[in-house]
């Protein structure tokens, strides 16, 4: 089994891709935006730092179609796993900045996913418990995303499946974040 990770190096896919990478007959590759050299893995999360022989690590920008379309033609996924969005942990994000990121980024993986690549037999894009309310940007670019998602399953029999993600914690985790935050304070 083949699987793609978009967001690997955020707080949940920088816990995702060692469980995954310990899985047997299972090649994970991660999509990154930033360019990290074999010489220097600074910029890679202690976590994926520790066990970067154990995974692939390709470069695109989910705002850019053809270079997504790379991406997945190098990588030749069964499965991709988008976790990548911008914007979570900042309220005042640009609504230019969270349509490029969250709503384009993600319409140009499912393109890429299901019209360009023919390997890929399922696309789980990670949700945000915020989507209902709308009360910010980041939360109405992750509900336009998923209706966009819904659309093309239903239109185009697209295996696309959504997890909605409450309240993530644990190692790793800003201190600026509720429940570090609440712990210290306790």
């Amino acid at each position: 089994m083949r699987i793609l990770v978009t967001g690997a190096t955020g707080f949940i896919g920088q816990h995702l891709v060692p469980l995954l990478a310990q899985m047997p007959d299972t090649a994970v590759s991660i999509l990154a935006l930033e360019q990290f050299s074999h010489a220097d893995l600074t910029p890679l999360p202690p976590a994926l730092a520790a066990i970067r022989e154990q995974f692939h690590i390709v470069y695109a920008d989910l705002r850019n179609f053809r270079l997504t379309v790379r991406a997945l033609a190098e990588t030749e996924p069964d499965h991709v796993i988008h976790l990548a969005a911008v914007g979570v942990t900042d309220p005042f994000m640009s609504i230019d900045t969270a349509l490029r990121h969250n709503l384009n980024g993600t319409i140009n993986l499912i393109r890429a996913c299901f019209e360009k690549n023919h390997t890929t037999k399922q696309l789980i894009v990670a949700r945000s418990s915020g989507e209902p309310s709308n009360l910010n940007v980041y939360a109405a670019s992750k509900a336009a995303a998923w209706n966009f998602c819904r659309m093309f399953a239903r239109t185009q029999g697209w295996t696309i499946h959504g997890a909605m993600i409450f309240q993530a914690y644990g190692p790793g985790q800003s201190p600026s974040n509720l429940i570090p935050a609440a712990m210290q304070a306790a």
